[in-house]
């Protein structure tokens, strides 16, 4: 159990979080991120019509593309919605209407930091690391910026992150019904908000099966986690049925809405960006080898994961970009000596680390296959959805580094430099803090959304 003190610290981190993320979202305005002004209109329209909208319908039609969104899950503009709904009866400002929807981000961000403080609880036992964790996800600056404007990508990291937090406790707890009850919601959340973050549900089917396979030959234990399997797939089905239910009836059989959603953008878009005329690198006869390194996309990729704001537009200085690489690449490498030296300790740990990586590459490779096939975007926010996974694998290995991970072993309890230790972590999630506030600082002042 967390003492007070501790959870006045969480309550503090969490309010400062907010906080910062809803001034960021109150000097910005609409439309000075990608894709905000598609989602808005999806808000306005159920607000206004007090239904879910077709997605070719002109009204919400964009004109560049040639399709809209409400192809595509909706559910953080339902949530949009229904906050400009109750905002209305206080006051019907455009700039109103639109913080409220943008509010739903904003929770999102706290959320996923309150997820990331209670997941890191159970894998370090109450360390410094759960902090150097939770920092590490919540204050990368794409991962602010994704959470201070209107978009999809900040409720797929909430989703995330209760998944996450599901499969740690489930770990702990032998598949508890609340483990199960918090997977199955978070699944829900992400298969109804963003297509690019199913990789984490994919790698929650390997994980659950995978536990049952160890357990299969303890009768008990196997008939118990199969009634749990059930009950998750169950709720998730009754969750999200309704909207590929719904899809399939509109679109004539297309449930994803993508085949429907891609021939409107032939009918309808302008010429350079009619599916047919995209000279993607496929077409173009280059090599995936080239599409990675000779047009940059690995590189753009990883500096708009990193943080680049407006329409990737407003990059940092190299030098953030390259403090930020030597930091999360020094924690990656550690994290593989770590697992190297410690397999023996970590193999109960096996599956959830297998899953983590899962979670972790699907992204990558969609937003991969994405870029070289249909539609040559290199944008670090397609892969936003593996932010936990990685920052876990991150953590681990700067713990491994500072010797953090035996801070609460018995034999380090009176060693003086036990505290040396403690306080490099300190330093560590400070830096990333301060170099987080200065990176989202520096385009307020120099730089205009306008």
């Amino acid at each position: 159990m967390r003492n007070k003190q501790e959870g006045k610290k969480e309550f503090t981190f969490l309010l400062f979080l907010g906080i910062f993320l809803f001034f960021w979202s109150v000097i910005q305005p609409l439309n000075a991120s990608p894709d905000e002004s598609m989602r808005y209109q999806i808000c306005q329209y159920i607000y206004e019509h007090h239904g879910l909208p077709h997605g070719g319908d002109p009204s919400i039609r964009d004109a560049v593309w040639g399709y809209s969104y409400a192809f595509l899950p909706i559910l953080p503009q339902i949530f949009g919605a229904w906050f400009m709904t109750a905002v209305s009866w206080f006051s019907k400002e455009p700039f109103v209407l639109l913080m409220a929807a943008r509010m739903v981000n904003i929770l999102c961000g706290v959320g996923m930091g309150w997820f990331c403080l209670r997941m890191g609880e159970r894998i370090w036992k109450k360390s410094t690391l759960k902090w150097l964790f939770t920092i590490f996800a919540t204050m990368l600056p794409q991962s602010l910026f994704l959470f201070s404007y209107l978009n999809n990508d900040a409720m797929a990291l909430m989703a995330t992150s209760m998944i996450l937090y599901a499969w740690v406790l489930g770990r702990d707890t032998g598949w508890s019904y609340p483990a199960c009850i918090w997977m199955a919601i978070g699944i829900i959340v992400c298969a109804l908000t963003y297509y690019n973050a199913y990789g984490v549900i994919l790698a929650s089917i390997f994980l659950f099966l995978g536990t049952m396979a160890c357990q299969w030959r303890d009768k008990e234990k196997r008939w118990d986690l199969l009634k749990k399997g059930i009950l998750i797939s169950v709720i998730v089905l009754l969750g999200i049925g309704w909207w590929f239910i719904r899809n399939y009836m509109l679109y004539d059989g297309d449930f994803l809405g993508l085949t429907t959603a891609e021939s409107y953008s032939q009918m309808y878009a302008i010429d350079s960006i009619k599916p047919s005329n995209r000279q993607t690198p496929y077409l173009l006869g280059q090599s995936l080898w080239e599409m990675i390194f000779a047009r940059e996309w690995l590189k753009l990729t990883v500096i708009s994961f990193i943080g680049c704001f407006g329409y990737v537009s407003i990059p940092l200085k190299m030098w953030m970009y390259i403090l930020y690489v030597i930091i999360m690449g020094a924690g990656l490498v550690a994290s593989v000596c770590y697992a190297a030296r410690q397999r023996k300790a970590e193999w109960r740990n096996r599956l959830l680390v297998m899953a983590m990586i899962l979670a972790a590459l699907i992204p990558n490779l969609l937003n991969l296959t994405h870029s070289y096939f249909v539609d040559f975007q290199p944008q670090g926010r397609y892969s936003m959805p593996m932010l936990l996974p990685f920052m876990y694998f991150v953590t681990v290995g700067w713990g491994y580094l500072l010797g953090a991970e035996n801070l609460a072993m018995d034999k380090w309890k009176n060693c003086p430099r036990k505290h040396c230790r403690r306080w490099a972590v300190y330093v560590l999630g400070i830096l990333w803090i301060v170099l987080a506030l200065v990176s989202c600082f520096y385009i307020f002042y120099p730089h205009t959304y306008i």
